[in-house]
């Protein structure tokens, strides 16, 4: 669809969208928005369904403390197709 080729243009634009079928499938994606530093990254680890919700874990890595990392502003984040799931979404940090 068009708002899925746009969000994908918007976070990597020198690419071209995946195909997604919408209509079996489902975009689910995490954003830690404007960061000053390298080092920075998220990661989808499972999508599961509990209840009346459908859950994705992500885990979110950073520069350790101390470290020497580059001062440049990065936008990390994670885009996954997944089967279409009925639900509230609800996001859920895992270490």
């Amino acid at each position: 669809t068009a708002e899925w080729t746009t969000l994908w243009k918007e976070h990597d634009w020198d690419r071209p969208a995946p195909a997604v079928d919408f209509a079996r499938e489902m975009a689910v994606a995490v954003f830690l928005g404007t960061q000053t530093s390298a080092g920075h990254g998220v990661r989808i680890r499972a999508v599961r369904t509990a209840a009346a919700e459908v859950i994705v874990e992500y885990q979110v890595t950073r520069p350790a403390p101390g470290s020497v990392a580059a001062q440049i502003l990065t936008f990390p984040y994670h885009i996954v197709a997944v089967p279409r799931q009925a639900g509230a979404v609800r996001f859920q940090q895992v270490e």
